[in-house]
């Protein structure tokens, strides 16, 4: 049904870039290296800031094209890139994800009897050669991208996303007016739409910890701003209530080590702090910014 060669169907990878051009290189080296045919995906890099300047070290893949989108906004760019897919198959990725040398194949034997959306594992590791994990990564390590437990919600974050480009369109694409959290809008949109939904863990992209806690905060925040704008009253109540679940999943659902666990609990309420604040401010009418 999708195919545009015999036996395999042509896919289309969407990376959008945000001032992360060194990741985005190691990204690439990756796409580069995957075991499905190189004529039969494309990789479409979409600058999110065209003020920011191309470095000129950056090394693009032969069946790869950089384009670029004024609009604000990493789901804006994702659109923007789909909207100049060839492909059958959309698949998404970031520019500090590292797919593995079989995640496009993995795809590929799923698209073979299904459509839909397919989730694929995030696996979390650390950039830094510390024996133990700092504040930052030991709350990551928690939290970061657990797409198991997002899958039991039949949600997925964008790190590893596919669908087909059929039912991505009839899915209306991401809202471009989120900053956060379009992900989850997308996916709540398609179980409305009967759209099918599955999760591969072969699949793989591996993903670094967050090492500084500020770049924790920020993220917090533009989740917990995304939540209000989003709908406000609800949004609200979920960005200022007590972390309980947070600290349910801690204990009890992590494998983490103690002191591990010990350190994320210390960030749960540091970053909760700062939810708060910003929940209250676009509450009463201040912007979701792209911090």
């Amino acid at each position: 049904k999708y195919m545009k060669n015999e036996n395999k169907p042509f896919f289309s990878v969407i990376v959008p870039v945000y001032h992360d051009w060194d990741r985005l290189q190691l990204c690439l080296n990756a796409l580069e290296k995957q075991n499905y045919p190189k004529e039969l995906f494309e990789i479409i890099v979409v600058n999110n800031d065209p003020k920011d300047k191309t470095p000129n070290s950056l090394s693009l893949p032969t069946n790869c094209q950089l384009v670029r989108e004024e609009k604000p906004g990493s789901y804006a760019a994702r659109n923007r890139g789909a909207s100049l897919a060839k492909g059958d198959i959309l698949s998404f990725t970031d520019a500090d994800c590292i797919p593995d040398a079989n995640w496009l194949n993995e795809i590929f034997k799923y698209y073979q009897q299904n459509e839909g959306i397919l989730s694929g594992a995030v696996e979390m590791f650390s950039t830094l050669k510390n024996k133990n994990l700092n504040f930052a990564e030991s709350y990551d390590y928690v939290f970061g991208i657990n797409q198991v437990y997002y899958a039991l919600k039949k949600e997925a974050a964008t790190a590893n996303l596919s669908i087909t480009a059929k039912e991505f369109f009839i899915n209306d694409g991401f809202r471009v007016d989120m900053f956060s959290g379009g992900d989850v809008d997308f996916c709540q949109r398609a179980k409305r739409k009967n759209i099918k939904f599955a999760y591969l863990d072969k699949a793989i992209v591996k993903h670094p910890l967050r090492n500084n806690l500020k770049d924790l905060i920020i993220k917090g925040r533009r989740l917990a701003g995304g939540k209000v704008y989003k709908n406000k009253i609800k949004g609200l109540v979920l960005a200022t209530s007590p972390p309980i679940v947070r600290i349910k999943i801690l204990f009890f659902n992590s494998k983490a080590p103690l002191i591990t666990k010990l350190k994320c609990l210390l960030v749960i309420f540091i970053i909760k702090t700062h939810q708060f604040t910003e929940a209250c401010k676009v509450a009463f009418g201040a912007k979701n910014e792209r911090l």
